[in-house]
């Protein structure tokens, strides 16, 4: 091989591991966000829960309305 070879697989390389590595960070800030939401999905579900249970104890998505 050339030194001409050796230095473009060796840029080419520099290359693809800048490029796994800011792959690798936009992965774990993704994540990141996941668990985020997830933690907030929680907590709305818990008060959703909680003013359910407030407002008549039970499911009032399958309790029929009054004129039924």
């Amino acid at each position: 091989m050339s030194d001409q070879t050796i230095i473009n697989l060796e840029t080419a390389l520099a290359h693809l591991e800048k490029t796994v590595a800011e792959l690798s960070d936009v992965i774990r800030n993704q994540w990141n966000e996941i668990d985020r939401l997830k933690q907030q999905l929680s907590k709305t579900n818990h008060k959703l829960d909680d003013l359910e249970s407030s407002i008549g104890g039970e499911d009032q998505a399958n309790v029929k309305p009054p004129h039924w």
